[in-house]
């Protein structure tokens, strides 16, 4: 049995990351988690970029887990996208696309399913590629979670 309704958790202020091939937190844009219960998570995150020449990845952290499986889905080309399937570990994939579809309207989808071992937060990141430029995370992006 669950723990009841899904809660949903937005961010309000455009998140940041310059830095090249380096995870930073969407600053916000988490969910609390307890030891020893699951739970399904989407985040849905509306993402611009610099320039279309200015990749990203995207990805979560968190606490210890016993069971972890997601799968995050986001912008390669104007007409294709990069899926990363079975990841069971924090902060996969380890390298970022090489392009954005679009300098704004980018989506990014990260769901899955977590079994903490500790108490936490998960939280969703991500990362720019390229030697300049600026992949931001806007206001509005969100995650639900529901204990399950």
């Amino acid at each position: 049995s669950g723990g009841g309704g899904s809660s949903i958790t937005k961010i309000t202020a455009q998140v940041d990351n310059t830095a090249t091939d380096t995870l930073a937190d969407v600053t916000g844009l988490s969910f609390v988690v307890e030891a020893g219960k699951t739970y399904r998570f989407e985040f849905v995150i509306s993402y611009n970029s610099s320039s279309t020449a200015v990749g990203s990845r995207w990805t979560i952290n968190g606490p210890a887990f016993t069971r972890l499986a997601y799968r995050s889905a986001y912008a390669l080309l104007s007409t294709s996208q990069t899926v990363n399937s079975a990841a069971s570990t924090y902060d996969f994939p380890v390298v970022a696309n090489g392009t954005s579809g679009a300098t704004s309207g980018n989506i990014a989808v990260i769901k899955g399913i977590i079994t903490p071992s500790a108490n936490g937060t998960v939280i969703a990141r991500f990362a720019r590629e390229g030697a300049s430029g600026t992949i931001s995370a806007m206001p509005d992006s969100y995650v639900e979670s529901q204990e399950i």
